[in-house]
């Protein structure tokens, strides 16, 4: 199983037939594995397993749960599963039941296999319609299987297998019978030509492609194959092979970049306020690292240029700005470096941007210098390059998009690396970080805008990055120790340039890589960033560009081209002139070089014949005009080059976009598939599905009449089908009805409740006569539940005979309950309109009395009958009033007034009696919106009309209150539901008042905070409480959570009973988020207190601790409870301290201010003594001006102490080493002369037998010579070692003769001579015996390094010079002097300059006794043949102590 391979087969319409002809052809001997995907209707049972098995001697089987799978072997996936990788094993799946989606998934059967057995997978596709299996091959081909697909000119339906073809996924096409002739070759065959193509672009382009999304690399090399005429990847490869500038194109094709100057102009305004947030608390000379990745030709970049200045300015602050430009596109970064853009590219750029930060060219713009020097362009492949580490910024816009997910997941970690703390990530709008999420936090979601997260276990960057690196130089060191190694480079020379050049040159491959160089070039200069060995990035700017003009033209004419002289800088001051020859040069392993001679044109050089001189004419001046017209006329159509190149990009967006439209096209096929099922169950089940056409017909009739009940009869009266419907009203199960009369179930009593025999039954009568009928009746449930219903029954007639009927019903129970209920409003209408005080009258539209009630017939003092008919104005309205009230009715009855609207008129009665009536209007229309008749209703208000008035003007003032309040007001009703809302309150939730009428308060109260007010609602309901007031949250229409502080009060009546609730809402969410935010700084702020690992304490004025934080309470060992004030603090801290120092650290707390840096020692609660240097800080309360608080911050010092107590012990340790080395080298030579005067006193005793006085006496005085030496000796050694008490007055000479006297031997016996100025009476104050112990430590360093390095005679000097208030001593040596990495580092604890046997501590120690002792400043340099120190002292002549 391991190495079986594992074929899937997808298929959909049309693939039983392609099916059935390709397994009897496959081999069934070859350990595969075939696993079938037929597209199927899930909800109906498959029987491919059983037709397959008839045409294959392998067993077919279809997959169940746990399935193993053994080779040569057929499996079918069952309808409505899906075959999934999950856990190491192919399991089965429910597939999802979605509309339009086929199952099984032949994509999921192929990246499942693909995912399981890699390249040990193959995906046939066969016919089919739809685009099922695409997406499936190719990750057969991401994970290296082979792909086949049917010939869509043989299947039967073809757009399956055209689509896979069409994704440029597919490996192999053919038809049937070929695919299982061919099968085990294609097997033990790998897909040979993109994979060339591949090896292609690696080997000579160096690009990659297979990080690359396929399907973007097959639409550019489609594009190229399309403008070569190639029609298949062999032809293409051929056609590279014959045309090698082709490889390139197509390189330069998969490389283009589209760019412009603030693209998504809304995501650099987000940038730009995140990233001036991110700097506003950086120093004013911050050093600011951006990395724009991918930049392309630059806009990007000086995009992010534009933005940080504009960000500078704003904060008023000088940030260091570094950015650092990428990409492989050497093309493309040129552009880039130049700075120069079309007007065309920045038109979109707002014109203040244009003015601030470019320079108008002819036709273009030029970037600004101060922009231009801040961006580093260099080449850098981010895919597989070491990053640029420690930026604050990443910039990787649209690039993303173009590669696979698993590179996309290397990438998120690499930038994660390579971010400082907190910097931010700029992602394109057409990017997402799906894998990173675990490494950034989102900022903001719509612009793509990231801040790297502080993980506990950081991701581990690929070690790929730097292994190709580091692969790389090895490469380099390799290709250079083997194509050179065994050249003589004179010789070859030499023979190439002739006696032009001289030793000073530079070779360089066809990729312009410097593979040797000879001599010094003043030319060349390194950039920042990573070190490259291109030539011309390492030149001086004014030479790069013709540099690299020749160099083009050299690799492609194999011809010797060479520059101008141009003018270049060298340093401030020097100015000169150099001509770049490039030649052809050839090594013997016949490898093509490039030979470069630099030619420098100095004017001290130059020797003028100042008689002859002729000045240029003017036809020498033209000529020289018209060339370099002429150069940039060819620099012009470079350009021109690399415009069409973006017009071509252009195109294949347009091609990418055609693409998207044709993926939409493809959604309309995926609605096909339905019937595509239909057909596969077709060929499958083609008896069956004959049987159940005649039961679609029947249901298609069914469910097509009505929604009401549906019965099918039989000429007997029995059920043959019932719908749901009808099972519902009836209440019986579709079982209980079929094949049972229906008479006798649901129509057997008649409405007196008498039997009805079923001879009598109309709807039976008419079933047998095959008459259709609609009647109402009246049906039974099971239940025995009469219902009053409307049946419509027709007969079915099939070839001329009734075969039954078809009966649909139904319940007009409640039609009729409306009808009575109409009835009895009538009556109700009648008694309401003669029993209502309120006026009703009815008239024509001529204003005749049609109708009028009780009321308005007593108002009047007339019977009805003398009423009726009469004109109503002209008879019962004042004749002063008539004509406007004419005008009133006339104009409702032609619709140019409101009908609706009140009038107040006097009337007249038939005693003369004049009433005020209040008048509403509506008008009775016909069918044709025709008015027929005016109904207008009447109050008599004569006697209200004052109070009314009133009424009406507290009404208003209510109103326009209520309306203009700038707090929501909101009328309640007991039961939860809104009555009205004002305009506040509309705008605060986002609902209409229409809405707000039809919500309940539940409604708008978000879910948590419904029950937040209940048991206060109900105590003022129950008059407990006459208002409340509660904070809650309410929900925006938009969904929006809104914070409000809700105030209730309970409205009643005259009576004391509830009428509704009066609810006022305020706005609090900015107090909720202002206390929020509040709450998060106050926590932020204490954990930062608490968890600092800076010893902190606050206490007030009054000597009250506020605080210890955390580490002070473990420095101390006391809590805030033992020391709760600052005197019990003093007791248990300062227990050794003598009252008078007492008195001094009790007034530093008063006021600490005063002194604010401070030691102080303290005694722990574990006896252990600790010394801290402490700093305070006042902190005012600005809003209670009564409390001052002092912070004090203490920095433990007690280990550092320590540290320089144990080096100080060490470096005294070394020197005394040194100083009985030398006092050795002292006594050796009086040691010698005592030993001698000894042997001659035995010898002459030996000789003579006793010694004369006379020679005894000399020997003895020798003696006690050589004694009084060696004691001045020791006297001198042990005055060396007393430490200096005070400060002495010494002249420069006392201290050089006692250094000489101290170490003269010791050099002498290292054959070292030591010069230094005599007779120097340079008169200064110091500690002469530490003076001493630093210039013995430096004259026994550059002793050791004259052992070392030196084999002639050592040498040391040492100078004394006077320097106004300054006295130097600097001592030199011939020691071969310090190696530059040390040299940086020398005077740092444990950093020596010898090769073995330094402590590191003689330097360190030396510079703290000169700084710190001294008064002084210790220094040093290298020289040509050593290394020199300076020790210079101050020239006090009053000595202190």
């Amino acid at each position: 199983m391991k190495n079986s391979v594992f074929i899937g087969i997808g298929a959909s319409a049309g693939g039983l037939q392609a099916l059935k002809e390709l397994f009897p052809l496959l081999p069934t001997d070859q350990e595969y594995v075939y696993i079938v995907a037929q597209h199927l209707d899930p909800h109906k049972k498959s029987a491919l397993s059983e037709i397959l098995t008839a045409y294959t001697v392998m067993p077919v089987s279809l997959i169940t749960k746990d399935q193993q799978f053994l080779p040569n072997n057929v499996y079918v996936v069952p309808p409505g599963y899906n075959l999934i990788y999950t856990r190491h094993r192919l399991l089965l799946e429910k597939a999802p039941d979605t509309p339009h989606i086929p199952t099984p998934s032949i994509d999921t059967l192929f990246k499942s296999l693909s995912s399981y057995k890699k390249e040990n997978c193959l995906g046939i596709v066969i016919s089919g319609t739809g685009h099922d299996g695409t997406a499936g091959v190719r990750t057969i081909k991401e994970h290296g299987g082979i792909t086949v697909a049917q010939s869509p000119k043989e299947a039967q339906y073809p757009e399956m297998p055209q689509h896979a073809i069409a994704s440029g996924f597919i490996d192999y096409i053919f038809e049937v019978k070929e695919i299982a002739q061919n099968l085990v070759n294609i097997v033990h065959t790998a897909p040979g030509p993109f994979m060339k193509i591949v090896k292609l672009l690696k080997e000579k382009e160096s690009l990659d492609i297979e990080k690359y999304k396929k399907e973007t690399v097959m639409r550019r090399l489609s594009k190229r194959m399309l403008l070569n005429k190639c029609a298949t990847l062999e032809e293409y490869i051929d056609y590279i092979n014959a045309n090698p500038d082709e490889l390139h194109l197509l390189y330069q094709n998969i490389l283009i970049g589209v760019t412009e100057f603030f693209r998504d102009e809304k995501s650099f305004e987000a940038l730009r306020q995140h990233l001036e947030e991110y700097l506003s608390d950086k120093p004013d000379s911050y050093d600011l690292r951006v990395w724009s990745v991918a930049c392309s030709t630059g806009e990007e970049a000086y995009s992010l240029a534009v933005t940080i200045d504009q960000i500078k300015q704003k904060l008023k602050k000088n940030f260091d700005v570094h950015i650092f430009a990428t990409d492989i596109d050497e093309k493309a970064l040129e552009v880039a470096k130049k700075g120069i853009y079309s007007k065309k590219a920045l038109q979109k750029t707002p014109k203040k941007i244009r003015k601030e930060y470019f320079i108008p060219l002819d036709g273009a713009y030029k970037v600004k210098e101060a922009i231009r020097s801040q961006i580093i362009f260099t080449k850098h492949n981010v895919l597989c390059d070491p990053p640029f580490i420690n930026q604050d910024i990443i910039s990787c816009r649209n690039f993303l998009i173009y590669i696979l997910p698993e590179v996309q997941e290397d990438l998120f970690v690499l930038f994660h690396y390579a971010l400082k703390e907190k910097g931010l990530l700029f992602l394109g709008s057409s990017e997402s970080t799906l894998t990173s999420v675990a490494y950034f936090k989102t900022l903001d979601q719509e612009h793509k805008i990231y801040i790297k997260e502080q993980l506990e276990n950081p991701p581990k960057i690929s070690s790929h990055y730097f292994s190709t690196h580091t692969h790389a130089k090895q490469n380099l060191s390799e290709v250079k120790t083997f194509t050179l190694k065994d050249i003589n480079i004179q010789e070859e020379i030499t023979n190439s340039v002739f006696e032009l050049f001289s030793s000073e040159c530079i070779i360089v491959d066809t990729n312009f890589t410097i593979v040797y160089k000879q001599g010094n070039n003043p030319f060349l200069e390194l950039n920042d960033g990573f070190v490259t060995l291109n030539i011309v990035e390492n030149l001086k700017k004014e030479l790069q560009y013709s540099v690299k003009k020749i160099l083009d033209q050299t690799a492609k004419s194999a011809k010797v081209q060479s520059t101008k002289f141009i003018e270049v800088k060298l340093g401030e001051k020097r100015q000169t002139f150099v001509k770049v020859i490039a030649t052809p040069f050839a090594n013997k392993q016949d490898a093509v070089f490039i030979l470069l001679y630099f030619q420098e044109l100095n004017a001290n050089n130059l020797e003028f014949n100042t008689r002859e001189i002729v000045l240029p004419n003017e036809s020498y001046v033209i000529e020289n005009l018209s060339n370099r017209v002429q150069e940039l006329q060819e620099d012009n159509h470079a350009l021109l080059d690399e415009l069409m190149l973006s017009k071509e990009n252009m195109q294949l967006l347009n091609e990418e976009l055609q693409s998207a439209n044709e993926e939409l096209q493809s959604a309309n096929e995926e609605l096909e598939t339905s019937n595509e099922e239909l057909q596969s169950s077709n060929e499958e089940l083609q008896v069956s599905i004959a049987n159940e056409q005649k039961m679609q017909r029947q249901l298609s009739l069914i469910l097509n009449s009505t929604h009401d009940g549906i019965i099918g009869l039989d000429l007997q009266g029995c059920h043959t089908f019932v719908n749901e419907a009808a099972l519902t009203m009836l209440g019986y199960t579709e079982d209980e009805l079929l094949g049972k009369n229906a008479h006798r179930i649901w129509h057997h009593t008649k409405p007196d409740g008498s039997h009805y025999p079923l001879e009598e039954c109309m709807l039976h009568m008419h079933l047998i006569k095959g008459i259709s009928v609609r009647k109402e009746e009246l049906f039974f449930k099971k239940d025995g539940t009469p219902f009053d219903v409307e049946v419509l029954q027709n007969p079915i007639i099939e070839e001329g005979k009734v075969n039954g009927a078809v009966l649909s019903f139904h319940d007009i129970t409640q039609k009729k309950k409306l009808l009575q209920e109409a009835e009895y409003e009538h009556k109700m209408n009648d008694l309401y309109l003669n029993s209502t005080e309120t006026i009703v009258l009815i008239l024509d539209l001529h204003g005749s009395v049609q109708m009028i009630n009780n009321s308005g017939s007593k108002l009047l003092r007339l019977p009805k009958k003398k009423i009726l008919g009469k004109n109503f104005i002209q008879h019962f309205v004042p004749k002063s009033k008539q004509p406007k009230m004419q005008n009133i009715f006339d104009a409702i009855v032609s619709q140019k007034a409101e009908s609706v609207k009140e009038y107040t008129n006097q009337i007249v009665d038939a005693e003369g009696n004049k009433h005020t009536v209040s008048w509403r209007n509506t008008c009775i229309k016909d069918k044709n919106s025709t008015i027929v008749n005016i109904i207008s209703s009447g109050i008599d208000i004569t006697n209200q009309e004052t109070l009314t008035k009133k009424l009406y003007e507290q009404e208003h003032l209510y109103r326009l209150t209520f309306e203009e309040a700038d707090i929501g007001i909101a009328h309640v009703s007991l039961d939860g539901r809104l009555i009205d809302t004002n305009e506040y309150l509309t705008k605060l939730l986002g609902y209409t008042k229409q809405e707000f009428k039809n919500m309940h308060v539940a409604d708008i109260t978000f879910a948590q905070d419904r029950d937040t007010d209940r048991y206060m609602l109900e105590q003022l309901q129950n008059n407990e409480k006459k208002s409340y007031h509660v904070e809650k949250r309410y929900v925006h229409k938009n969904g929006t959570v809104i914070w409000v502080s809700l105030a209730v009060v309970l409205l009643v009546d005259e009576q004391k009973k509830p009428l509704y609730l009066l609810k006022i809402i305020r706005d609090i969410s900015q107090l909720k988020l202002l206390m929020y935010q509040l709450e998060v700084e106050k926590n932020r702020f204490e954990k930062m207190i608490k968890f600092t690992p800076i010893p902190l304490m606050l206490y007030n004025t009054n000597g009250e601790i506020l605080m210890l934080n955390k580490i002070l309470q473990e420095n101390t060992g006391y809590s805030l409870h033992e020391i709760p004030t600052i005197e019990k603090m003093l007791k248990k801290l300062f227990v050794h301290e003598d009252e008078k120092s007492m008195k001094s650290i009790r007034q530093y707390y008063k006021n600490p201010l005063k002194e604010p840096r401070q030691q102080q020692t303290i005694t722990t609660k574990s006896k252990e003594k600790r010394v801290g240097i402490l700093h305070a800080v006042k902190l005012d309360d600005q809003y209670n001006g009564n409390e001052t608080l002092y912070l004090i911050a203490i920095v433990d010092i007690t280990d550092i102490q320590k540290k320089d107590e144990l080096m100080i012990s060490q470096s005294r340790q070394a020197a005394m080493g040194d100083m009985l080395s030398m006092i050795a080298h002292q006594w050796r030579q009086p040691l010698s002369v005592i030993s001698m005067v000894s042997n001659n006193i035995q010898a002459q005793l030996e000789l003579q037998g006793s010694v004369d006085a006379k020679s005894l006496q000399e020997l003895i005085h020798t003696l006690n010579g050589q004694t009084q030496y060696l004691s001045h000796t020791i006297d001198d050694f042990r005055n060396f070692f007393q430490p200096d008490k005070k400060k002495e007055l010494v002249t420069a000479d006392t201290v050089l003769k006692k250094l000489t006297h101290l170490v003269e031997k010791s050099l002498e016996n290292n054959a070292i001579t030591l010069a230094f100025a005599k007779n120097s009476d340079i008169e200064f104050c110091t500690y002469q015996n530490q003076l001493l112990q630093v210039l013995i430590n430096i004259l026994n360093n550059a002793k050791d390094a004259i052992k070392e390095n030196t084999k002639e005679g050592g040498h040391i000097s040492i100078d004394v010079t006077k320097q106004e208030e300054e006295i130097a001593f600097k001592i030199c040596d011939n020691g071969g002097g310090i190696k530059p990495e040390i040299l940086k580092k020398l005077g740092e604890p444990y950093v020596t300059s010898k090769s073995k046997n330094g402590t590191g501590l003689g330097i360190y120690m030396s510079k703290i006794i000169v700084e710190k002792h001294l008064g002084g400043e210790l220094s040093w340099q290298n020289t040509d043949k050593g290394s020199c120190f300076m020790i210079t002292l101050p020239l006090d002549r009053v000595c202190e102590s």
